[in-house]
C-alpha cells in the first residue's frame, strides 16, 4: 500500500503460506548512496564529480575545488546522480556575501537557471563543501587566499523549502509573498486581498518569486476550481481569473 503525503510511506505483507521471512527478502532502500556533481559556467555546465569526504561527524559530505578563470567570475550549482531533475541551487541567483541571506533549494527540477556566483582573480581557488543530511543541505564556500573569503548557505526544512507568492492585477503587478498557516496538522500557504467593484482580476502563483516557475490554469482565463492546475513551470501566458461585483470584497487564495 503506497500512501502519498508530506511523508510518503509504503507497506506490504505476505499473502498465503509462501515463505517470506525477513532473512529471505532482499535488502532495498536502507542506505541511499548518491553522487554529487558540480556544474560550472566555465565548463558549460558539464558534470564535475565531487569527492566524498564523509566522517563520523559529517556522514554525508562532498568536496571539490573551484578555480577562477580569466573572466574573474564563476557561476555554479549542483546536481545529484547526474539527474537534471535533482539540482541544488539558491532561491535566487546571488553572489558572495549574499550566499548567507538566500536559502538553498533542491534537490529538484525548479532551478530555472538560478545559481551561485563568486568573483576573484584568475587562478584563485575556492574549496566548496556540500553536506546533505535528512533533507538539510549546507553549502560552504571558502577561498584559499589570504585574507580568506568564506560563506555558508543552508536550506530550510519543512514547508519552507520553497516560498510561494502571488502576482497579477490583484497585487497591481507586484510580487507578494503568501503566508504559512498551520491548522489541524495541515500546512497551507495563503494570500488575502480586497477586490475592486466589477474589475476582472487575474493572478498566478510563483515559486521562490520566480516568474518562470509558476502555478497556472491549464485552461487560461478560468477561475480557481474550474480548470486543472498546471506547473510549476513557465506560465504559457495563462492566468487564473475571477470577478466580484461588490467593491472591497475580501478574498483568500490558498
Amino acid at each position: 500500500t503506497f500512501k502519498w503525503g508530506l511523508r510518503h510511506s509504503i507497506k506490504w505483507r505476505c499473502i498465503g503460506n509462501d515463505q517470506c521471512t525477513s532473512s529471505s527478502l532482499p535488502m532495498f532502500g536502507f542506505v541511499a548512496k548518491h553522487r554529487y556533481f558540480l556544474l560550472m559556467s566555465s565548463s558549460l555546465w558539464t558534470y564535475t564529480e565531487m569527492q566524498k569526504i564523509s566522517s563520523a561527524t559529517t556522514p554525508n559530505a562532498w568536496e571539490t575545488i573551484l578555480t577562477i578563470g580569466k573572466s574573474g567570475s564563476e557561476c555554479f550549482r549542483f546536481c545529484r546522480d547526474q539527474d537534471r531533475d535533482q539540482l541544488i541551487y539558491p532561491g535566487r541567483t546571488c553572489r558572495g556575501a549574499e550566499f548567507e541571506l538566500v536559502p538553498v533549494r533542491g534537490p529538484d527540477e525548479l532551478s530555472n537557471g538560478k545559481c551561485w556566483q563568486i568573483e576573484g582573480v584568475e587562478g584563485e581557488q575556492f574549496r566548496i563543501n556540500l553536506e546533505v543530511a535528512d533533507a538539510m543541505v549546507i553549502l560552504n564556500v571558502a577561498s584559499q587566499t589570504i585574507p580568506p573569503k568564506e560563506w555558508t548557505a543552508t536550506s530550510i526544512q519543512g514547508p519552507g523549502r520553497h516560498s510561494y507568492s502571488v502576482r497579477g492585477s490583484i497585487t497591481n503587478g507586484r510580487t507578494e509573498l503568501m503566508l504559512l498557516r498551520i491548522e489541524a496538522n495541515q500546512k497551507r500557504f495563503y494570500y488575502r486581498g480586497v477586490t475592486k467593484s466589477g474589475r476582472l482580476e487575474n493572478f498566478v502563483v510563483l515559486v521562490d518569486e520566480d516568474p518562470g516557475v509558476v502555478f497556472f490554469p491549464l485552461e487560461g482565463g478560468c477561475p480557481p476550481g474550474v480548470s486543472l492546475v498546471g506547473g510549476p513551470g513557465p506560465p504559457e501566458g495563462k492566468e487564473f481569473q475571477f470577478q466580484c461585483i461588490k467593491d472591497g470584497a475580501e478574498f483568500e487564495i490558498v
